[in-house]
């Protein structure tokens, strides 16, 4: 198992930490803190799914979250890319020493982010929409190819198994012109 997220609007606290003890996965997000005042509960909850988990994601959506949060090894920041459904009014610069997860957004957003933070891992469902009508994400060009898988059985399957292939492939691409630059 390599993510266990949970319902942010209103997360089941008890399924949510059996799910993480029973697969022990990579990644475990803790509820969102979006009031400062929730900041020391949410933070005893996420050391225990750091029990079973490799990395706890906290979600800071409340200013002064950032300069409270503690330099844990298991701890990852969550940010949420702002889109029209959501997102965080985090300033980049408050995420600069902190590994990161992006939350959300579209492949060339996240790609995009990825010069400004210290990226180590992201989600989001947008290769999930776009497959339904075989649009597959390029991951050269970082551009949505309309119809590019063909018509037929599992259409949406085969366009997001490419989309995940070549978003990947965007990765290891910015990862190496990352390295020439540095």
């Amino acid at each position: 198992m390599g993510f266990a997220d949970l319902e942010w609007k209103v997360p089941d606290l008890r399924m949510h930490r059996g799910f993480v003890r029973e697969h022990a996965p990579t990644f475990a997000v803790a509820p969102d803190v979006v009031d400062l005042d929730d900041l020391c509960w949410t933070l005893r909850y996420a050391e225990t799914l750091a029990q079973w988990a490799t990395k706890v994601i906290i979600v800071p959506k409340a200013r002064c979250v950032m300069q409270q949060l503690p330099h844990e090894p298991w701890l990852i920041v969550g940010y949420s890319v702002p889109t029209k459904y959501g997102g965080t009014d985090l300033f980049l610069s408050e995420l600069h020493d902190w590994p990161v997860h992006l939350l959300g957004g579209s492949p060339n957003r996240q790609l995009n982010l990825a010069y400004y933070l210290n990226v180590v891992s992201a989600d989001g469902n947008a290769a999930t929409r776009a497959a339904e009508f075989g649009t597959v994400f390029n991951g050269r060009t970082h551009q949505w190819d309309k119809g590019a898988e063909p018509q037929g059985e599992d259409l949406p399957y085969r366009a997001f198994a490419r989309s995940c292939e070549q978003i990947k492939l965007a990765w290891a691409l910015l990862g190496n012109d990352k390295n020439y630059s540095d």
